[in-house]
């Protein structure tokens, strides 16, 4: 017997069996990877778009990246100056009491335990890295151990800080460049020095000592009108390197709340990014799961209509 139904029909639901295989291999490739399409190739009209977008998120991810580290390091300067500042204060305090007891008794034990915490602040390092010492990360900046060295060097003690004159710099954003760094010489060459001429003026080596101070010499139980004016003299200098600090701590907190600024609107641009990349390359996964399961539906009707129309013939309809 001769089937009902022409080569035409059973192209026609072929193709269209074979569309809902394609349908329902796409769903389940959406499904699985998360994007609407596998390769570039599949979403020419969002290509450039979808590219340029994602090269823009790319760099923002990595400037906040950056940001973050530039954080930690300004975070470590503030403490750093901190600590500065209040050693200056201390040793000040120290001349003070000297000055006011005429006595120098435990005037030297309060000058080397500063010497020591200040040594140890100028070489503070950041995940390894030394942040006072400007382009020389690897290298101490300042290298004297003890106030021998500083007897030893020539005054003011410029050569034993070994860092560079190069700040360090970060970009922020697309369009500006943060320079942050600090240097050793600039944030501590001055108390180095104060410290450096108490010391030397107590060894008697001094060369710029002040005629109208006296001949330098040891601090004893009992301070000479000399030595009492020279302390008195250092006092103001300790003074304006205290003020000094506070403003270069100063400067570095603008920087520090411009990074802050900086990084909430990077936060926002990321989001942004983040969300216009995802629509035009993610999937709705509940949307991708009805319409899978919809071309299934489908699919398994064009099975069940095309096998009908094999098995059909006139004999379906003479009985």
């Amino acid at each position: 017997m001769t089937r009902i139904g022409s080569f035409a029909h059973t192209q026609l639901l072929l193709r269209n069996l074979v569309q809902n295989q394609e349908r329902s291999q796409i769903a389940e490739r959406q499904i699985s990877t998360g994007y609407k399409a596998e390769y570039y190739k599949d979403m020419p009209r969002d290509v450039t778009t979808l590219a340029g977008a994602k090269s823009v998120l790319a760099r923002t991810e990595q400037h906040i990246q950056n940001n973050d580290r530039l954080k930690l390091q300004l975070d470590s300067y503030d403490v750093t100056l901190e600590g500065l500042e209040g050693l200056a204060g201390d040793l000040r305090q120290t001349v003070l009491d000297a000055v006011a007891v005429r006595s120098g008794v435990g005037l030297m034990d309060g000058v080397e335990a500063v010497f020591d915490r200040v040594a140890n602040l100028l070489n503070q390092q950041v995940a390894g890295r030394q942040i006072f010492a400007g382009s020389k990360i690897d290298t101490a900046p300042f290298t004297g151990q003890d106030i021998a060295d500083l007897l030893a060097a020539p005054e003011p003690p410029t050569t034993l800080f070994s860092n560079n004159n190069i700040a360090a710099s970060v970009k922020v954003d697309d369009a500006r460049e943060m320079v942050y760094g600090l240097l050793a010489n600039e944030v501590g060459g001055d108390l180095m020095g104060a410290i450096q001429r108490i010391a030397m003026y107590n060894a008697g080596t001094l060369p710029a000592a002040p005629v109208a101070g006296g001949p330098a010499s040891p601090f004893g139980t009992n301070l000479s009108d000399a030595q009492i004016t020279f302390l008195t003299g250092e006092l103001p200098k300790l003074e304006q390197y205290q003020r000094d600090v506070t403003q270069i701590r100063s400067e570095n907190g603008f920087r520090a709340a411009d990074l802050e600024a900086t990084q909430q609107r990077l936060g926002s641009e990321k989001i942004f990014l983040t969300e216009f990349v995802s629509n035009i390359e993610d999937v709705d996964i509940t949307e991708a799961i009805n319409r899978l399961n919809q071309d299934q539906f489908a699919l398994e009707a064009s099975y069940q209509v095309l096998g009908s129309l094999n098995q059909m013939s006139l004999l379906n309809f003479l009985r």
